[in-house]
C-alpha cells in the first residue's frame, strides 16, 4: 500500500488594522472593488466566502437598540452564529442596497492576489483570510478598552 505525504498546512495570519483601512480605502473599480467590499464585509463579520454569498438581509438580520446582528447558521457546519454588523460591513450592505455582490470563490480569490500585490500586502490574500482578521481586530479593540480602563 503507497501512503502520500500530505502537505503542511500554514497558519493564516490575519490583515492588522492598518492594513484593513488601506484596503477600505482604496480605490478600486469594477470587480475588483466589489470583491474589496466582499472581503471588508466579511472581516468585520467574521463570515465565511460561502455564508456571504447567501447572506440575505431580510432574513437573516436582528436590530437591538441601534446595531443589526446577523442571526444564522454557517453552511458547512451548520452551526448558529450570532455576530454583530461592524460600521465597516454596514456601509458595504448600505453600498449594495443590502444585497451583497455574487462571484464565484475561485475568481473572488484571484481578484484578492491582484488586490494583494496592488496595495503590497506581505502575505498571500485570500477570502479565508478575512475570518481570521474580523478576531485579531476584535482582539485589537479589547486590549485598547483594557488599557484604558487600566490608566483611568
Amino acid at each position: 500500500m503507497v501512503t502520500l505525504k500530505r502537505g503542511k498546512c500554514r497558519e493564516r495570519e490575519p490583515l492588522t488594522e492598518l492594513e484593513l483601512n488601506l484596503m477600505r480605502n482604496y480605490k478600486f473599480e469594477g470587480k475588483l472593488a466589489r470583491v474589496r467590499d466582499l472581503f471588508i464585509f466579511a472581516a468585520y463579520t467574521g463570515l465565511s466566502f460561502c455564508d456571504t454569498q447567501t447572506f440575505d438581509f431580510e432574513s437573516m438580520t436582528k436590530k437591538e437598540g441601534k446595531m443589526y446582528y446577523i442571526d444564522g447558521s454557517r453552511i458547512k457546519t451548520e452551526t448558529k452564529f450570532f455576530t454583530p454588523i461592524l460600521s465597516p460591513a454596514m456601509k458595504v450592505l448600505e453600498k449594495y442596497d443590502y444585497q451583497l455582490p455574487k462571484i464565484s470563490n475561485q475568481k473572488a480569490n484571484d481578484y484578492l492576489h491582484v488586490i494583494q500585490m496592488e496595495l503590497h500586502f506581505r502575505q498571500k490574500l485570500t477570502f479565508h483570510v478575512s475570518s481570521h482578521s474580523k478576531f485579531f481586530y476584535l482582539l485589537n479593540i479589547s486590549e485598547l478598552s483594557i488599557l484604558k480602563n487600566m490608566t483611568a
